[in-house]
């Protein structure tokens, strides 16, 4: 018996974005346990931050490069759940990173060698994992509001608006990637069209 692929209902739990968090968040609370006592402050703040962004983006990135274009659509329709809480979450999360990498360059001239050259690329990996988490982030919500409107039940209906990409009728996760990272990288799109004011 033929069944809707598209529907919201087939689509497992985990694909929506809270328990991605939520796992981010276990991981993150055992990595906060497991360093008590053992780094100092500001490192143990990094690194309770790198494992919530690494492991939020391995989440996003095994949905965003295993998902096809049908699979985009039913996935991004509740991708965005509760997106300002989750929003709020990752932007304290990297701002409080960010203020720890600041302090951590700033005491790492007491160091010397190995110490040294660990706390500068624990500060630069810190950057890159948020910078990235942040992008990817973005991906998403700009596949949900690409898509949210779709009802999903007709693989040749409309797909969505707002967004105009070339030679590409059905975009996928990958797609909307490509979007969010050339904005990152560059500040302005390539051939993507915005055509929404709330994509803008």
């Amino acid at each position: 018996m033929p069944t809707n692929l598209l529907s919201k209902n087939t689509l497992p739990k985990h694909d929506d974005a809270r328990h991605r968090v939520l796992a981010a968040l276990v991981v993150a609370v055992v990595v906060a346990v497991g360093t008590l006592g053992r780094l100092s402050r500001e490192v143990q703040l990094i690194t309770v931050w790198n494992s919530f962004a690494l492991t939020t983006l391995a989440l996003s990135w095994l949905r965003i490069i295993t998902s096809d274009a049908l699979t985009a659509v039913r996935t991004a329709k509740i991708q965005d759940t509760s997106r300002i809480a989750i929003f709020s979450v990752v932007i304290a999360g990297a701002l409080a990173s960010l203020a720890a990498v600041v302090s951590v360059l700033a005491t790492a001239k007491a160091f010397h060698g190995r110490v040294f050259l660990t706390h500068i690329l624990l500060a630069i990996g810190t950057v890159v994992c948020s910078w990235t988490l942040l992008h990817t982030i973005f991906a998403l919500h700009y596949a949900h509001l690409y898509y949210w409107k779709n009802d999903g039940d007709d693989r040749d209906g409309e797909p969505g608006d707002g967004l105009e990409f070339p030679n590409t009728k059905r975009p996928d996760f990958l797609d909307f990637t490509y979007f969010s990272f050339v904005i990152g990288m560059t500040f302005q799109v390539s051939d993507v069209q915005i055509t929404s004011p709330a994509i803008r």
